[in-house]
């Protein structure tokens, strides 16, 4: 879900999921800043995303060094959503996004 924020500069972190047989989501992220990955699911993708910033506020140890505005975090971060149909457009995106390709270039490549 590449939403858009009313803040100048969103914090941007890239979210790869995938929608098993019974609909349920699944995704990781890693953030580089904290050095963080994690792994979420949901019911919905708005469930998933949900868990993303849950776990991401989870996973700050000092919230005086933060890049970005914890208090109105869901403005201010941003996961751009790529959804993958397979385990091969889920390896391909992992990949790209090691190699730091933008979000736009994995969203494309994955699209093809």
């Amino acid at each position: 879900m590449n939403k858009i924020s009313s803040i100048a500069n969103p914090y941007h972190i890239l979210l790869i999921c995938h929608i098993d047989e019974d609909g349920h989501y699944n995704g990781s992220y890693y953030d580089k800043f904290f050095e963080f990955t994690a792994c979420v699911d949901g019911e919905t993708l708005e469930t998933l995303l949900d868990e993303c910033y849950i776990t991401l506020i989870e996973a700050i140890e000092d919230i005086n060094n933060v890049p970005f505005d914890i208090s109105n975090m869901k403005e201010s971060v941003i996961f751009d959503c790529i959804q993958c149909h397979s385990d091969e457009e889920i390896d391909r995106a992992r990949s790209m996004k090691q190699d730091e390709y933008t979000f736009k270039d994995i969203i494309e490549a994955i699209q093809r």
